[in-house]
Parts: structure tokens; sequence; C-alpha cells
């Protein structure tokens, strides 16, 4: 499924070491800020059944979604996909050929943080559980 768009609604951030509530896009001070204080580490990826760190593959931030930085619940409403939205986009599109007869829901496990030269090689995802769908 391709979906470029923007997001409509901002976050709502908040670290428990920074006393504010952040809205993306993050500036870089911000940003050196947060990851300064241990918030992230960097991020491994899927490779099988193993985990890898390899900087060379992927150079990125990574810090999961519940274990410090809090995510305003209304952020992706599930009962109200607007058409045009990515979450729409998905269940129109990939569910009826991955035979989903489910409803699909988004949930946010990480957040990812690219700084200028960083990167992720052309990959595959790695499936996260048995009602995991990799995009």
């Amino acid at each position: 499924v391709k979906y470029r768009g923007t997001i409509d609604k901002d976050p709502g951030l908040k670290f428990p070491s920074i006393d504010e509530s952040l809205s993306l896009p993050l500036d870089p001070l911000t940003l050196r800020r947060i990851i300064d204080k241990g918030h992230f580490d960097k991020a491994p990826f899927g490779k099988g059944s193993e985990t890898i760190l390899d900087l060379n593959t992927r150079d990125c931030w990574k810090m999961d979604i519940g274990k410090g930085v809090l995510i305003d619940p209304d952020f992706i409403p599930q009962s109200s996909v607007q058409p045009g939205s990515m979450l729409h986009t998905i269940k129109e599109t990939l569910a009826p050929h991955l035979g989903l007869n489910s409803e699909i829901v988004a949930q946010p496990y990480q957040m990812l943080i690219y700084e200028k030269g960083g990167k992720f090689e052309p990959h595959r995802d790695t499936l996260r559980g048995a009602n995991n769908i990799g995009l």
C-alpha cells in the first residue's frame, strides 16, 4: 500500500524528564535534548528470528511507546476512520488481499528518529506478533 499524506493532528508527545508537551516536527535542539536524556536507544532491526544492531543497515534512534513517551490517546481515532487516511487506505486496499475479515486497528509501538545522514536500507518488515501487519 502506498500512502502519502500529512498528519492532521499532533500526537501530543510527552516525556517524563521534559516538563512540557512537544509538537511535531521536533526542532534539532529539542531532539538532541531528548536523545541526551536517554529516552532513545540506537534502533536494531529484525532479520528472521534475530534482532540485529548494524548501523551500516539501519542508523536511527528508537523509543518504545509507553516506555517514556506518551501519545495523546485521541491521536489515532479507531472509531471514525476518515476516507483518505492511512488507516482507511490499509482497510480498503490491503485487508481484502490478505483475506482479513477482522477489524484492523492502528497501534503505535515505537517512535523512530532519523537524524541527518540516518538511514534504513530497503527491507521487508519482520512481524512482531500473530496479529501484526508489517508495512
